[in-house]
C-alpha cells in the first residue's frame, strides 16, 4: 500500500505545481489536489515541487527574460499615470505583479506563507507612494491633499 500513498502524494504535488504556475488562489489548489491550505503550502515549499515547477517553466525562460524590459516600462508609465490617461494602470501593474511571481517561480523560489494573496496597500505603503507621485508631480497644489 505505500505505492498508493506515494503516488496520492506525487498526484497531489502536480496539482500544486500546476496551480502554482496558474496563478491560482490557495484555496482554488487545495481543492483541485484535494487536501488543506496547509498541506499545499508545505508541499510548494518542498524540493521536489519546486523541481517540478522551474522545469515547466524551463522552455519559457527565454520570452520571460524578454518580458522584464516590458514590465520595466509598464511600471515607469505608471508613475507617470494621470486621471485623464485612458490607460488602465492597476490592470498593468497587476500583470507586471504576476510576471515578478512567475520569475520566482522560474527560480525556484516560492512565496512566503504570510505573502499568500496579499491585494492590499498598508497606509506607510500608500503615503509613499502618494510623496513619491507628488513628488514626480509638482504641478499639484501642495494643500490638495490630507497628507501633505
Amino acid at each position: 500500500m505505500p505505492s498508493a500513498s506515494k503516488n496520492e502524494k506525487q498526484a497531489k504535488r502536480r496539482a500544486v505545481a500546476k496551480g502554482a504556475l496558474a496563478g491560482k488562489p490557495l484555496a482554488a489548489i487545495a481543492k483541485a489536489a484535494g487536501c488543506s491550505k496547509r498541506h499545499v503550502q508545505r508541499l510548494e515549499r518542498e524540493p521536489e515541487t519546486q523541481f517540478l515547477i522551474v522545469e515547466a517553466l524551463r522552455p519559457h525562460r527565454a520570452v520571460l527574460t524578454k518580458m522584464a524590459g516590458k514590465a520595466l516600462r509598464v511600471i515607469e508609465r505608471a508613475f507617470m499615470a494621470r486621471k485623464t490617461d485612458g490607460a488602465d494602470r492597476i490592470v498593468q501593474l497587476r500583470a507586471v505583479e504576476r510576471y515578478h511571481e512567475m520569475m520566482d517561480l522560474a527560480q525556484g523560489t516560492a512565496k512566503p506563507p504570510d505573502q499568500e494573496d496579499r491585494g492590499q496597500v498598508t497606509w506607510e505603503e500608500f503615503v509613499v507612494m502618494y510623496r513619491a507621485r507628488k513628488e514626480t508631480h509638482e504641478s499639484n497644489p501642495p494643500d490638495s491633499s490630507p497628507l501633505g
